[in-house]
């Protein structure tokens, strides 16, 4: 259950990442993971602008590459320095995602 005031529950999962929008490409860290969002840590001067549409390609050694259709909701504007320490970043919204996604990365959320 749920206690944090959440919609849905999170995991942490840590994959590499890609944020494509109008044929920009940002790099970043997804830090966790939800049946409808995503929470990646990126510099937010290089974000798309809230409600834009982008493509996140996430990447893992072990499960390869996917990617899933998102809207921008939240940015956490932090100095770069932090950052790079871990804060900030930004929140997607997932649109589309591969059946993958649910089966694979969000598995230990369907099994509890």
């Amino acid at each position: 259950m749920n206690f944090n005031g959440r919609k849905f529950d999170r995991i942490k999962h840590r994959l590499t990442c890609e944020v494509i929008h109008d044929d920009r490409r940002s790099s970043g860290i997804v830090l966790d993971i939800s049946a409808r969002g995503i929470f990646v840590r990126m510099s937010t001067v290089t974000a798309p602008p809230m409600g834009s549409e982008v493509r996140v390609v996430l990447s893992d050694a072990e499960l390869g590459e996917m990617s899933v259709i998102a809207r921008v909701v939240r940015a956490n504007a932090v100095r770069r320095e932090v950052v790079v320490a871990g804060g900030g970043g930004i929140a997607f919204e997932i649109l589309s995602a591969p059946e993958d996604f649910y089966t694979t990365l969000l598995k230990p959320l369907i099994e509890s």
